[in-house]
């Protein structure tokens, strides 16, 4: 599917950018164009039944130090997953203008104390259960404690498949395994 910036670039006279998502996929990407239009455009993301206005880019993500944060487990932590609708927005700091921090720059997850509802229909939300280092003792360990999982590798050079493979999982049960990229290092996030 086009980049919305380059699109917007290339066509000149672009009003709003309009991104439908449904089923977990971006499905359509509409532009509404006026005639002799100049100035920024206006993007809206379609996903799951609601709407978001996505307000212009406010630039500097908020990047986290997850095992400073994750230290203290006396109280929870959600883990934000966006859909596929704000990923091809490119509103990767907009979570964090809802207080979230995002894990890393180009991982594309997000950490908060409890879940935003207004962020609900645009992703999913996860309670974090533990946080280990992806390391050959940490995927021994977490693969043996949670034979079922879902697995997902983002911003590491393992596909999901193959993470699924070294922590000797199979698909299932109510745990999701992340495998990712953070500013402390690569992680396995145990999640439900």
């Amino acid at each position: 599917m086009a980049d919305i910036s380059l699109v917007c670039k290339q066509l000149g006279s672009v009003r709003s950018v309009h991104v439908v998502a449904a089923d977990g996929e971006c499905k359509e990407l509409l532009l509404l164009l006026e005639r002799g239009y100049i100035g920024p455009y206006s993007l809206f993301v379609y996903e799951n039944g609601s709407v978001l206005e996505i307000p212009g880019q406010a630039g500097n993500d908020v990047v986290i130090a997850l095992n400073g944060v994750m230290a203290d487990f006396d109280r929870p932590s959600f883990l934000f997953e966006p859909g596929k609708g704000l990923l091809k927005a490119g509103a990767f700091d907009l979570p964090c203008r809802y207080g979230l921090e995002k894990l890393d720059r180009h991982t594309h997850l997000y950490i908060g104390p409890a879940p935003v509802e207004a962020l609900t229909p645009f992703g999913k939300w996860f309670r974090i259960l533990e946080v280990v280092p992806l390391d050959k003792r940490g995927i021994k360990d977490v693969g043996r404690r949670y034979p079922k999982a879902s697995v997902t590798a983002r911003n590491i050079p393992l596909t999901s498949d193959a993470l699924r493979k070294k922590l000797g999982v199979s698909d299932g049960g109510t745990v999701h395994i992340f495998g990712v990229r953070t500013s402390s290092g690569n992680t396995l996030l145990v999640c439900e």
